[in-house]
């Protein structure tokens, strides 16, 4: 299969229904051969995006480049995109070799380098042994190889996934993930992927775009992401977080937290947002101890309570109440790790570094 790429650029994209704003002033550029994702909840926008670019439906501003050129006035058929949808809308009275070929013969390309570059599709997906099958007699892990192929077989300059994996169950969802971002790798092809799932997002994504109520908040790579959220949203999008709120001053060489129940201080945190703020720390970066009636509050360092302690299997997670309200702390289940019962006295304590600290919202 020949490879092609190339630049996918969305501009100042706006998309209205009636009174409900769906997308507004969205600007995103994917470099070739890179995966953004866009990930978000529903209702966010972000199909509407992966649907503008493919064509699907024509926005109200803005417009969408491949490679510099304006494809917002073209037909779907038109544009140099291939699109695998959630449900992967194969078609049923159709073999596998058929659906694969579809967009092929709606090219009206020749009979030799339909079944060559279709040959070459099923292939490179690992079902050509199925191509006279119908996709009732697939697995969903089997269609959803079908709808990559037929996607990939147009040699498209930009591949768009739209849930690509909601459809299946967790275990095949894991193994599906691997290979599809294999196979794009691979390829080389410039691709969104759309997805509400964090962990598909991190395992998947070159960088993530973060979007609410019809924004992007944050493009990043994942782990910039992850530890480094531009806002409360977004950092309690992509992962559990513990949000501490307060007033955040300066004194004598430490920064002080302080809010209704008490206060926390770190030593040599300077620089740190001063007034009203939002101190967040994900739960793996809290430390728990027993109780030490010395415990400093200048040290990072705080006394708490056990409310409860849930095993799940490869994590132990601990709801301690505090000065600033219940704190979550998540730790390896491995053996010999110290278990807390439920009202016994704790100190938890994180260093600066792990902290975002932001504006009061």
């Amino acid at each position: 299969m020949q490879r092609k790429t190339g630049e996918l650029a969305i501009e100042n994209l706006d998309k209205r229904y009636g009174d409900f704003v769906a997308v507004r002033r969205v600007d995103l550029t994917v470099e070739p051969g890179r995966l953004v994702a866009l990930l978000g909840p529903s209702g966010c926008g972000k199909t509407t995006i992966l649907r503008a670019v493919a064509g699907l439906i024509r926005p109200d501003g803005g417009a969408v480049r491949i490679d510099g050129v304006d494809q917002t006035g073209r037909p779907p058929w038109r544009r140099d995109v291939g699109l695998v949808f959630q449900n992967y809308a194969l078609f049923p009275h159709m073999s596998v070799a058929e659906n694969v070929a579809f967009g092929l013969k709606m090219r009206r390309l020749p009979r030799a380098e339909i079944e060559t570059r279709v040959a070459g599709a099923l292939a490179m997906v690992r079902m050509s042994d199925f191509a006279a099958r119908r996709p009732s007699q697939l697995s969903g892990g089997q269609q959803q190889r079908v709808a990559v192929a037929r996607a990939l077989v147009v040699e498209p300059r930009v591949l768009l996934l739209d849930e690509p994996l909601a459809a299946l169950d967790a275990k095949l969802r894991d193994s599906m993930r691997l290979e599809l971002r294999a196979l794009q790798r691979d390829l080389g092809i410039t691709t969104i992927l759309v997805t509400h799932d964090q962990s598909e997002a991190f395992a998947m994504a070159d960088r993530i775009a973060v979007m609410n109520a019809g924004r992007i908040e944050q493009v990043g790579e994942p782990e910039t992401i992850y530890r480094q959220p531009a806002s409360r949203f977004v950092a309690e999008f992509v992962g559990e977080m513990n949000v501490l709120r307060g007033t955040g001053r300066a004194e004598g060489g430490l920064w002080r937290l302080a809010g209704e129940g008490g206060s926390i201080a770190w030593p040599g945190a300077e620089g740190l947002r001063q007034g009203a703020v939002q101190v967040l720390v994900r739960p793996e970066h809290v430390a728990i101890a027993p109780a030490d009636d010395g415990a400093a509050t200048e040290n990072g360092s705080m006394a708490g309570r056990v409310q409860a302690e849930l095993f799940s299997g490869d994590r132990l997670l601990t709801l301690v109440e505090s000065p600033f309200g219940d704190i979550k702390v998540i730790r390896p289940s491995a053996s010999g790790v110290r278990r807390f019962a439920a009202g016994e006295a704790v100190t938890l304590s994180f260093a600066h570094a792990d902290m975002r600290v932001l504006a009061d919202e």
